[in-house]
């Protein structure tokens, strides 16, 4: 089993149970997304990816680096038992761009190069991909999905531009910041990540009222992190610590969080408010902002 010490593993069902590989590249991707975590869209998927690295440099692993991930056609599995390591990226998509020209993609940020850096690094030393551009489809390096595009095999994809031109040509900066730290330390992780009040109170009022396990749009990112922390207190199963849904089970968890921290009556709904969410970033990595 292989994971990179410095990622939050937050694996999908099949993150052990896929083929095994000899890890023999890296392909950088981006992600179309302005998520801390796209774990959900994985778990509606037939593909996956081992890596994505957030806006603010977090990295999230999902599949064990030796098992396959599904995420450039032929490049996920070839011969011998090799096959590359997917890394997806945040790109603001929604937010800083409209999700559809990608020429409009913004170029990695400097968190985000740091993070592929360092972890380029882990792959360099734990699997022996070299910190060079991928020379060809099958060899050993550091590729882009949109490297080798064609409408016959072999090949990453049949039509995408995948990170986008912008990010394309960040690849050597990329690289060369990995040859450049390879002898460093491993920087300081960034900060706890943010959970909106604001998003998680109103999911925690429109939740219970959907389907078992819908979420508020926009909100699930959030959630997840508070749930994680109630099911690390012993509040929440397990079975619904990441579903993104602050539905009866998850107010009822944060209800008996409530009182721990002294609430009661109307101050212990299992509506979260700012002081006793603060106190549970406090203990559980994340921060608080409105």
């Amino acid at each position: 089993m292989a994971r990179y010490p410095h990622a939050d593993w937050d694996p999908l069902p099949e993150a052990n149970t896929q083929p095994r590989i000899r890890p023999w590249g890296a392909v950088l991707h981006t992600a179309v997304s302005n998520a801390k975590n796209i774990k959900s869209v994985w778990l509606r998927s037939s593909i996956e990816s081992h890596f994505y690295v957030a806006e603010d440099g977090n990295v999230l692993q999902y599949v064990d680096t030796e098992r396959v991930a599904h995420c450039q056609l032929d490049g996920n599995y070839f011969g011998g038992g090799r096959g590359h390591i997917s890394i997806e990226t945040w790109d603001g998509a929604g937010r800083v761009w409209d999700g559809k020209d990608v020429r409009k993609v913004p170029r990695w940020n400097d968190h985000q190069i740091a993070a592929m850096a360092n972890l380029l690094v882990w792959l360099r030393d734990t699997h022996g991909v070299p910190l060079v551009k991928l020379p060809e489809i099958f060899g050993r390096g550091i590729g882009w999905h949109a490297q080798y595009t064609s409408s016959k095999p072999p090949r990453f994809n049949q039509h995408h531009a995948c990170p986008a031109p912008a990010r394309i040509a960040q690849v050597g900066d990329v690289i060369s910041a990995a040859v450049a730290g390879g002898q460093q330390p491993e920087p300081p992780r960034p900060p706890g990540s943010a959970v909106s009040l604001a998003a998680v109170t109103r999911a925690a009022k429109l939740d219970p009222k959907r389907p078992q396990g819908a979420v508020t749009p926009g909100a699930a990112d959030d959630v997840r992190l508070v749930e994680r922390a109630l099911a690390a207190e012993g509040l929440l199963s397990s079975q619904y610590a990441s579903d993104g849904s602050f539905g009866t089970r998850t107010v009822a968890a944060y209800a008996r969080w409530q009182r721990r921290c002294g609430y009661s009556g109307a101050d212990a709904d299992g509506v979260p408010g700012s002081e006793s969410l603060k106190k549970l970033g406090a203990k559980h990595g994340f921060r608080v902002v409105a």
